[in-house]
């Protein structure tokens, strides 16, 4: 992971989550859905996301959809374009801890220009 801190990472996740969210919007639900972002290093955000609106802040939530955990390279390698988050999944990098079919919607917001 690059020398980045945790404000700038969730700095980087956001706009990646701003810059991807138009092309996913309209195969969202209308109704939000929390979903919990974390790294084997500590670093934990939360991603609220529906059909209408996106919102990504630095901390944890008591029930989310699902928590996805991951080492942090490998999360710059999916926010980089350079990790297939479904392969990392099926190999055991990522871990996901709820609605697996939902969290491929947090997926397709983390995907770098691939």
């Amino acid at each position: 992971m690059s020398s980045s801190g945790p404000d700038d990472l969730l700095g980087r996740i956001k706009e990646l989550a701003d810059r991807n969210f138009p092309k996913i919007k309209d195969k969202l639900p209308s109704n939000e859905q929390v979903f919990v972002l974390k790294t084997t290093a500590g670093f934990s955000a939360v991603i609220k996301l529906s059909s209408q609106a996106i919102v990504v802040e630095s901390g944890d939530h008591p029930n989310p959809v699902s928590t996805m955990t991951m080492s942090p390279a490998d999360l710059e390698q999916l926010m980089n374009g350079q990790l297939d988050g479904v392969q990392a999944f099926l190999s055991g990098r990522i871990k996901v801890q709820g609605d697996v079919f939902r969290t491929m919607a947090l997926n397709n917001l983390l995907k770098g220009a691939q």
